[in-house]
């Protein structure tokens, strides 16, 4: 098996796995949970409540007219992930670690698609972590599985790419000083 078919194949299992966590967890949620039920599953710091959500994460856009929720919640979710596709596949410098944090980004971003079509446009949303009360401490919003995929996704391709930037330009410094001292042995062994 070549190389680009296993990252064809690396990319289709982290989607996969993304993708069946986050729909698995969310019918869990719809089957367990009933609307604004709140219960403690780390006492505060992480409590289960279900929620659904017409609007972006954190119901960002949940106001919007429809004509702008079907720009920015499906067309341009469905052309990031797309386009994504596409430069993984073009991009043959990216590191696996890239490839796996940006596989992971697609899947969230499939798995939030996915509810948007097929439940009237609506995201299921059941986690809520953070300090205090629930309905008065440092907290984030309620969010799901793909909410998880698409942040950590994100932050993990920051690192890993910053990572790898760093890498490179420390070779790139090592070949350049190994050159000098290149230079400057043959220049010496020339004089003698």
């Amino acid at each position: 098996m070549n190389k680009r078919w296993k990252i064809f194949l690396l990319i289709i299992i982290v989607i996969a796995l993304n993708l069946g966590a986050d729909q698995f967890t969310k019918q869990l949620a719809r089957d367990n949970l009933k609307t604004h039920e709140y219960v403690e599953v780390v006492g505060q710091l992480f409590v289960l409540t279900l929620a659904e959500n017409d609007g972006a994460f954190l119901s960002l856009g949940s106001g919007f007219p429809e004509f702008i929720k079907l720009a920015l919640l499906y067309v341009l979710p469905i052309i990031a992930v797309i386009g994504m596709i596409i430069f993984i596949f073009l991009n043959k410098k990216l590191t696996i670690g890239q490839v796996i944090a940006l596989a992971t980004v697609i899947g969230g971003g499939i798995g939030n698609l996915l509810d948007r079509l097929f439940r009237g446009g609506w995201v299921t949303d059941f986690m809520n972590f953070g300090f205090g009360s629930v309905r008065a401490g440092l907290r984030t919003g309620i969010l799901n599985v793909a909410d998880l995929s698409l942040t950590f996704g994100v932050i993990a391709l920051l690192i890993i790419t910053s990572m790898h930037e760093k890498k490179l330009e420390h070779e790139k410094k090592q070949n350049s000083i190994n050159g000098e001292e290149k230079k400057m042995n043959s220049s010496t062994d020339e004089t003698v």
